[in-house]
C-alpha cells in the first residue's frame, strides 16, 4: 500500500491492526488508573479483559464489542455526530471517538438463584461505563454495587 500523502488514522489501523489493538487498550487502561480503582486485565485471544471487583462480593467483566481489523476486540468505535444547530450557532458534524462494551456482573460466591448482569454499553469513556452498570444493577436488582479504591486496597 503507499500513499501520495499522509496516511490516516483509519489507514494506519488497517495497515498496524496489533499496534493500533495495543494503542486502544492502553487508552482504555489509562483512563480505568486515573479512577484510582483496583483492577486486574487478562488477555484472552484476541481480547482484553478486565476485571474489576466489586463490594459486596462481586465483580465486573469488561469486555470489547467491535471487532476491527486484524480480528482483534476493539474498545473505541468512531461515531459521526451530525451538524446540529444550538441557538443561533451551527455546530459542524465531527467524528467523535466513544467506548462500547460488554459487561457482566457476577456473584463471586455463586448462589443458585444468582443470575449475572449482562449489559452491552455504548459511553464517551470507560468511567461512564462503569457507572451506567453499576446503576442498572442496582435499577433491576436494588443491589448497590461499588468497585474497590485503591486507598482501602492497601
Amino acid at each position: 500500500m503507499s500513499f501520495e500523502i499522509t496516511p490516516s488514522a483509519g489507514q494506519l489501523r488497517e495497515m498496524l491492526p496489533d499496534l493500533a489493538s495495543r494503542m486502544e487498550e492502553d487508552f482504555v487502561i489509562d483512563q480505568l488508573r486515573r479512577l484510582k480503582i483496583v483492577f486486574t486485565k487478562r488477555r484472552l485471544k484476541k481480547e482484553l479483559v478486565i476485571t474489576i471487583p466489586l463490594t459486596p462480593n462481586h465483580e465486573m467483566n469488561i469486555r470489547a464489542v467491535d471487532v476491527g481489523p486484524g480480528g482483534r476486540k476493539e474498545f473505541v468505535t468512531f461515531v459521526r455526530v451530525p451538524k446540529a444547530r444550538m441557538g443561533g450557532k451551527i455546530t459542524e458534524s465531527a467524528i467523535r471517538e466513544t467506548i462500547r462494551a460488554h459487561v457482566e456482573i457476577t456473584e463471586l460466591n455463586q448462589t443458585d438463584n444468582f443470575i449475572p448482569f449482562s449489559y452491552t454499553l455504548h459511553e464517551p469513556d470507560v468511567k461512564t461505563i462503569i457507572r451506567a452498570a453499576l446503576e442498572g444493577a442496582y435499577q433491576t436488582r436494588n443491589l448497590v454495587l461499588k468497585p474497590l479504591s485503591k486507598r482501602i486496597a492497601k
